[in-house]
């Protein structure tokens, strides 16, 4: 627990047999912090070699490392770190991300302007393969329900920052392996609460690479569980049709970021089905023109895949 220190901050950090490196790197730009008063949880869930073998190296600062025996998944860990914290403030980083170092002490100081009734994000640099995607935040206030139907909260789990009581008021991260865990608390928590951000990009995402067809049917289930989960409300709030071409938009981009074009123009198509209008028509229209520049119009031609299968 940090010094006495009005609005201390705890940040969990869960990992799992991750390289040395990636954990090093969270944990150096958390303790590189300019906000003085921070709480880090460091949370092995279950990793072969705890902790990727580091903690010696941290000796003597303020860090609680804590080891769970078996593997329960990220959002149990950040449950679990939660948990034990004993700041008022909460935020948590996912083992490889970092944060420039000023991070805290801006969110902290827009959280006390709203008197601590705001939810606070930043936006991110997404880094892979050398390059660098920003995305900056864009919208603020209250989100619920639009927030429904897409995740509008830029930087993952790694940029919010939050009060610990509003976090255990809404259960915490939902432990369902399918779902994609962020979006779905950031939707229980903008029930009750309205947001605002940092305009700048203050987190660093770093998209580690991995099986590309694994990933895009991981992102499949993730997607359609969100919209299961929320499907009354969706249809409630008549969100339905833009939760599933929200969908379709962003499984279109998975696979075009992959190079797959006839995939994308597959998927962009499928988007225009359910959202028609002028600017998805012109996404459908360029995906189709890199189909056939790319003479990969037999693999179009042959899609079965019906929509919104996520096997």
């Amino acid at each position: 627990m940090p010094g006495k220190t009005e609005n201390p901050v705890a940040v969990v950090i869960p990992t799992r047999d991750d390289e040395p490196d990636m954990l090093r790197r969270s944990i150096d730009s958390v303790l590189g912090q300019t906000y003085p008063a921070v709480e880090l949880i460091v949370v092995d869930d279950g990793s072969q070699i705890p902790f990727a073998g580091i903690e010696k190296e941290y000796r003597g600062r303020r860090i609680r490392w804590i080891a769970s025996p078996v593997n329960r998944g990220a959002a149990a860990s950040r449950n679990l770190g939660a948990g034990e914290a004993a700041s008022g403030l909460l935020a948590f980083l996912d083992c490889g991300d970092s944060w420039r170092s000023a991070k805290l002490e801006r969110q902290v100081a827009l959280w006390k302007k709203h008197a601590g009734q705001r939810l606070i994000y930043s936006g991110a640099g997404y880094f892979k393969k050398g390059r660098v995607r920003h995305a900056r935040p864009r919208v603020k206030g209250s989100l619920y329900p639009a927030i429904l139907a897409r995740n509008l909260i830029t930087g993952s789990a790694s940029s919010v920052l939050m009060d610990r009581e509003k976090f255990a008021q809404v259960g915490g991260f939902d432990t369902s392996r399918e779902l994609p865990e962020d979006h779905d608390l950031w939707i229980r928590l903008s029930r009750r609460w309205a947001w605002d951000f940092v305009d700048d990009c203050d987190v660093n995402v770093f998209v580690t690479p991995g099986s590309r067809s694994t990933a895009v049917e991981r992102k499949k289930t993730s997607y359609l569980a969100i919209i299961g989960k929320y499907q009354q409300e969706l249809t409630e709030h008549s969100l339905t049709d833009k939760a599933l071409a929200n969908y379709f938009e962003r499984i279109a981009e998975l696979y075009k970021r992959q190079g797959d074009h006839a995939s994308h123009a597959r998927w962009s198509l499928l988007e225009l089905t359910i959202a028609p209008g002028a600017r998805n028509l012109l996404r459908a229209a360029v995906a189709l023109f890199e189909v056939l520049s790319r003479s990969n119009i037999n693999d179009f031609l042959s899609f079965r895949e019906p929509p919104g299968d996520s096997s």
